[in-house]
């Protein structure tokens, strides 16, 4: 894979947080000195923490961009900790390293962005940033909507849902506040048909980065916001839904 070059060094200008968590301190400086090597690389910057015991993790206020969480940690159930993780930080990526293939079946419920082998430790790690700056760069990108014919510049990447009222849209943020607009959520929709949102019903677009929980015909974020997928959405929202879940799953 080419490194990527001085474009890379503006695009990334931020510097992002990662944690890597494993009981083996000695390959936690592994991956550690393996995510430099490609950082350097690509002009990049992260800051990167090294945890031995997962507990730690829930004591950290601030979220990190990205976790690579090892399935060996002792101190709690590696499932479990990466649920509560994601509760807390549903907007950040998390990475699953084994030893072996099969944990990562039993994973998918936490949404991890990719699953990392420890035995091809460089070739998975290097997919894995790829896959990561693509994602945090589409969550990143601002786009154009209208309002009442005006733009309006927004990152679909802070949008949590979309509600429509009458003449106008609430473009609810994860800042806990809202923008509106006039427009109609089917234009909405349209301007964000490539950021990862789905419509759920007749009032309601979410986005799928921020979706905690599926059951049944309900949809939760973590914000503990709960929404009813419709009838007449169901098949398509349960399927890109489901796509959103796995895509960036690696079947090894």
């Amino acid at each position: 894979m080419a490194p990527m070059g001085s474009e890379s060094k503006h695009r990334y200008a931020k510097i992002l947080r990662a944690v890597i968590v494993d009981k083996d301190e000695a390959f936690c400086k592994k991956v550690r000195a393996e995510l430099q090597r490609y950082l350097k690389e690509s002009c990049s910057q992260m800051e990167i923490t090294v945890k031995t015991n997962g507990r730690e993790l829930l004591g950290i206020e601030e979220s990190m961009d990205i976790y690579f969480i090892s399935l060996d940690v002792p101190e709690l159930k590696n499932l479990e900790l990466a649920k509560m993780l994601r509760k807390k930080n549903v907007d950040s990526e998390i990475v699953f390293m084994s030893i072996g293939e099969e944990p990562v079946r039993l994973s998918l419920c936490v949404k991890p962005m990719a699953y990392v082998r420890k035995g091809e430790l460089g070739k998975d790690l290097e997919e894995a940033i790829h896959t990561f700056w693509e994602i945090w760069s589409m969550k990143h990108k601002k786009v154009i909507i209208l309002d009442s014919k005006k733009p309006c510049l927004i990152e679909p990447g802070e949008i949590k849902f979309c509600q429509s009222e009458e003449h106008y849209v609430k473009l609810y943020r994860k800042s806990n506040d809202y923008i509106m607009i006039r427009n109609t959520l089917k234009e909405v929709e349209k301007d964000l048909a490539y950021y990862s949102f789905t419509r759920v019903n007749v009032r309601n677009l979410v986005n799928m980065n921020y979706i905690a929980s599926i059951k049944g015909d309900k949809v939760a974020l973590g914000d503990g916001s709960i929404f009813s997928i419709s009838q007449t959405y169901r098949n398509v929202a349960n399927d890109l839904i489901w796509k959103h879940f796995n895509k960036y799953s690696y079947k090894k």
